[in-house]
């Protein structure tokens, strides 16, 4: 979980230092991958929904927690709480996606994941809360994790031993 909260502390930093570095930090589909990762490490769905709650977790509370005893800045607590209650909910979901992309290789899972990052540019464009760029990377970054996941797992399907 150190990796969880350096990423933590990595996006406080990255939001702080410039107006560019706000809206990168503030990808919510990045977050969500924090989830995913951990959770495709795991061996059992349990521990990867487990899993995905504590990287989350440690990963808001890193953010915060640099930002208030790092910075001296405090957070209206109703931000903070609202973000660990997204973390709640999302960590398991996408700790149990990366699980099920790595372990079951679900081609869902991993076209999930790529779809927030893609789902999220078109929103944020539609309403205009984001720079055409960040829009554009978000949007080209969730098409290429499509790509990339999607073909891992039909790459290891292709290259893995059947079971009988």
């Amino acid at each position: 979980m150190v990796a969880s909260a350096l990423f933590g502390v990595a996006e406080r930093i990255l939001q702080d230092h410039s107006a560019t570095g706000w809206y990168l930090a503030n990808i919510a589909a990045v977050w969500l991958a924090v989830a995913f990762v951990f959770g495709a490490t795991s061996r059992r769905g349990v521990d990867a929904a487990l899993i995905g709650l504590v990287a989350e977790l440690a990963a808001i509370g890193a953010f915060y927690g640099y930002m208030r005893f790092g910075e001296q800045h405090t957070e209206p607590l109703h931000l903070i709480a609202f973000w660990t209650c997204c973390g709640i909910v999302a960590g398991p979901i996408f700790g149990l996606l990366g699980y099920s992309w790595r372990r079951r290789r679900s081609q869902v899972a991993g076209l999930t994941l790529a779809a927030m990052f893609v789902i999220e540019a078109v929103l944020l464009d539609v309403h205009r809360d984001r720079p055409r760029g960040i829009v554009t990377l978000e949007l080209v970054a969730g098409v290429l994790l499509a790509v990339l996941l999607f073909c891992a797992v039909r790459w290891r399907k292709s290259h893995t031993p059947h079971r009988r």
